[in-house]
């Protein structure tokens, strides 16, 4: 799965900071990639640092639960 890997960037050539020579067409699918590795603890994947509070999301959230009466 390329979105779990720690070498995917959507703004590399074919979304992976890795050499490969052709682009997976399915990056939530399992896949064979030799360049597959988890990341590190805290390290960034897809831009976002194990932890850390995206703040849109949370807008998001609060706007969904003001318009529908949640939480």
């Amino acid at each position: 799965m390329c979105f779990n890997c720690r070498h995917y960037d959507q703004g590399a050539a074919y979304q992976c900071r890795e050499a490969i020579s052709e682009p997976i067409s399915d990056k939530k699918r399992g896949n064979h990639c030799e360049h597959f590795q988890l990341p590190l603890p805290g390290e960034a994947v897809r831009g976002v640092k194990a932890g850390q509070k995206d703040e849109k999301i949370d807008k998001a959230r609060q706007d969904l639960n003001k318009l529908f009466g949640g939480g």
